[in-house]
């Protein structure tokens, strides 16, 4: 074979190679990655900006609609993004994750893995092909941190109160709030009240919690968990003190909603520290996540 040849041939397996698409796990360490950076808190609107973009071109790359619901707090314009598959049905199973974080923190976990889920969820559903039986709305949040913790500022409850307003059935919420932290020798600990010995000892599960009225949907998800044998899935449901994230904002409405989290600060002891970083966290078992929302929000 002569050098022109040969030059041929490496060049074209190099282009062979650079057009394959990386798994997911890699995928999702590349997204967090880039989303893991200061400053996406309220002051700092051009980054939540950036970042709402970037989250919106990812989306939209995998073949989906998305739109922007902009909304004031204190003179400043913040914006959801929102983008949809569509189903057989106009009902709607929302899944959502907040991009901002707590100070100047680079929010790895808290909260760009979930974020990088909702990426990979639209992607997921774009190379199979497959339509879910519910339309399924996928919504990035802004100011779900403090100062704007639980008040009606947040985004998840403009966001909330828009699909209460324009009467949409809403057949399920699911949170995704820092899913990233896991492993077989972390230590897990628990709230108060929660009897520790009915539950793992290390966080090497996810947590699907809910309030009572909720408690169907984190049953159904923990069955779909058992029956893939992947990932260990725990459920917590309590009548109160399981609020925590934007899926109790959906409650306000009357909508059923869920968490899923490596549960925060019970286990991530970086939690809204500058150590969150992206470098810490468990692709393997996000991407393992990623599978268990998509069989899970296929057939609501």
């Amino acid at each position: 074979m002569t050098i022109p040849c040969i030059a041929v041939l490496i060049a074209t397996c190099m282009s062979s190679s650079s057009s394959e698409k990386p798994p997911r796990t890699e995928r999702l360490r590349q997204l967090v990655t880039e989303l893991a950076i200061p400053t996406r808190n309220w002051l700092d609107t051009a980054s939540l900006n950036r970042t709402a973009s970037f989250v919106r071109q990812q989306i939209e790359s995998s073949g989906f609609a998305c739109s922007e619901q902009v909304f004031v707090v204190d003179k400043r314009n913040y914006r959801n993004l929102e983008c949809t598959i569509p189903g057989k049905s106009k009902d709607l199973v929302v899944v959502g994750a907040h991009y901002d974080v707590a100070g100047e923190q680079p929010g790895a976990d808290d909260n760009a893995s979930g974020v990088a889920g909702l990426i990979e969820l639209a992607r997921a559903y774009s190379e199979t092909g497959h339509k879910p039986r519910s339309s399924i709305r996928l919504v990035a949040f802004t100011l779900e941190e403090p100062p704007f913790y639980a008040t009606e500022d947040m985004g998840s409850f403009h966001h909330a109160k828009k699909l209460k307003d324009s009467g949409f059935t809403v057949k399920a919420m699911i949170a995704l709030e820092m899913i990233g932290y896991i492993g077989d020798s972390l230590e897990q600990r628990y709230p108060p009240g929660v009897p520790s010995d009915r539950y793992p000892k290390f966080g090497n599960f996810y947590a699907a919690v809910s309030n009572m009225e909720s408690a169907g949907l984190t049953k159904g998800f923990k069955a779909v968990a058992d029956k893939s044998k992947t990932i260990p899935v725990v459920t917590l449901n309590a009548p109160e003190g399981v609020e925590w994230s934007d899926h109790m904002n959906y409650w306000k409405f009357g909508f059923p909603a869920f968490m899923l989290t490596d549960t925060a600060f019970l286990r991530n002891f970086a939690y809204h520290t500058a150590a969150d970083t992206h470098d810490r966290l468990n692709y393997p078992a996000m991407s393992q996540l990623v599978d268990l929302l998509f069989k899970y929000t296929s057939k609501l």
